[in-house]
């Protein structure tokens, strides 16, 4: 790997090593100043990088705050997961991911489940703080975690990542009389993209003091329905009808609300077949067990 291009230290080289002089003298001048210049540079490459300052802050208030959550969530252990690590990843102001909430997450080694656990006090307050400064992605907020579990934001903030969750079908979820859970099955996606099967777990527990949110792919259980597969290709027949009218008639600058709302339409029949049809299907019952499973993994069994 090459040096970083770093004028100001190219400049200070030249001038200390007195090359802009030697350019006026004899080529072997000229060349004894650019020996000295290349020397130089091998000795800043031999050294080591320099850490970025920032990046050190940075560092050491991850640690800080991996041991307050650690101290406060007590000792924790999930089936099949691995260490936790630190969410958000980056904290400085104006990184993509500095406004989610703080927590520990756990992944499995195949990288199909993720956890996300925080303390309740903490997840509560910025749950309000959310409701307070915007209130788009949670109006209820104030009302405290168990009244946003059912929330699909609640799930792109924890485990999203980089993609939004959207619920298709509430799955029935038994809790015990000291827990309140949620369990739902639906789609992350990193666009608005319709007409996608659901194949993602998702459960909401709140107990003990922690919230504690996890997310599963489930490709192998859930199979496509005909009679939504049906509808969804009359929902994309649709598309490419009105996208081809468009065309036609050259009007294509003030179309995009109307296009949205044919597709936002015919995506939510095909969902609304999905939630009607799911529990008739062969497959439902090892559905539901996959879920049973998860919130094993959920309550530390």
């Amino acid at each position: 790997m090459g040096l970083p291009f770093r004028p100001r230290m190219v400049l200070a080289l030249v001038a200390g090593l007195g090359l802009t002089a030697a350019l006026a003298a004899s080529p072997q001048a000229y060349e004894a100043m650019r020996s000295r210049y290349m020397a130089q540079l091998e000795k800043q490459r031999a050294e080591p990088p320099r850490p970025d300052p920032m990046l050190r802050v940075q560092e050491a208030a991850k640690a800080r705050l991996m041991k307050q959550l650690t101290e406060a969530l007590g000792p924790l252990a999930f089936q099949g997961m691995g260490p936790p690590e630190l969410s958000p990843d980056a904290l400085e102001p104006g990184a993509p991911d500095a406004a989610r909430p703080i927590g520990l997450v756990f992944q499995d080694r195949a990288e199909r489940t993720f956890l996300f656990v925080a303390p309740e006090t903490r997840f509560a307050d910025w749950l309000a703080r959310q409701a307070r400064e915007d209130g788009t992605f949670f109006p209820e907020g104030r009302k405290g975690i168990a009244a946003n579990l059912a929330n699909a934001a609640l799930y792109t903030v924890t485990v999203g990542g980089e993609t939004s969750f959207g619920t298709v079908v509430p799955l029935p979820l038994p809790s015990a009389p000291d827990e309140k859970v949620h369990a739902a099955l639906g789609v992350f996606t990193a666009d608005d993209v319709p007409f996608l099967l659901p194949r993602t777990l998702v459960i909401g527990r709140l107990a003990q003091g922690r919230i504690i949110v996890a997310r599963q792919a489930i490709e192998d259980v859930v199979a496509p329905i005909p009679a939504c597969t049906r509808l969804a290709l009359r929902g994309k027949a649709q598309v490419r009808r009105f996208r081809a009218q468009v065309r036609a008639e050259r009007r294509e600058d003030d179309t995009f609300d109307d296009l949205w709302t044919i597709m936002r339409t015919a995506n939510a029949a095909f969902e609304a077949c999905i939630t009607r049809e799911l529990p008739r299907q062969p497959y439902y019952g090892a559905l539901t067990a996959r879920v049973r499973d998860l919130l094993d993994i959920v309550r530390g069994k």
